[in-house]
C-alpha cells in the first residue's frame, strides 16, 4: 500500500492537532499526581489542625507493672505445686494403648 499525495495533505493538516494530543496526554499523568498529592496534604494539615477525641483506658490499664512487682505468697506457691502435681497423676492414671490411632484397617 504506498502513500498518494492525497494522504500525505491529510496527514500535515492533522499533523498540529495530533501533537496537540500527545501533550496533553503527556502532561495529564504529572497533573492527576499533582492533584493527588494536594489532596493529601490537605487530609494531613486537616488531622494535624484537628482536635481528636481520647480514647478511654478501661481502668486498671494505666497501672503499668503493679502485678509484676508482685511476688506470690508462700500458700499460693504451694498451691500452684499442688495443681501440678494432681494434673501429673491425672495423665498417669489414664492407660494409653500405643497402637491406637496408627493402625489402619484397609479390609473393612
Amino acid at each position: 500500500m504506498s502513500v498518494r499525495p492525497i494522504d500525505l495533505q491529510t496527514l500535515f493538516a492533522h499533523l498540529n492537532q495530533v501533537g496537540k494530543d500527545q501533550a496533553v496526554e503527556k502532561s495529564a499523568a504529572a497533573l492527576q499526581q499533582s492533584q493527588q498529592a494536594r489532596h493529601l496534604i490537605q487530609e494531613v494539615e486537616q488531622k494535624d489542625h484537628s482536635i481528636n477525641e481520647t480514647q478511654k483506658t478501661e481502668e486498671g490499664l494505666d497501672k503499668v507493672g503493679d502485678q509484676e512487682k508482685k511476688q506470690p505468697s508462700p500458700e499460693e506457691q504451694k498451691r500452684r505445686e499442688e495443681q501440678k502435681k494432681e494434673e501429673q497423676r491425672r495423665s498417669r492414671a489414664f492407660f494409653q494403648d500405643p497402637d491406637v490411632g496408627h493402625n489402619i484397617d484397609l479390609e473393612g
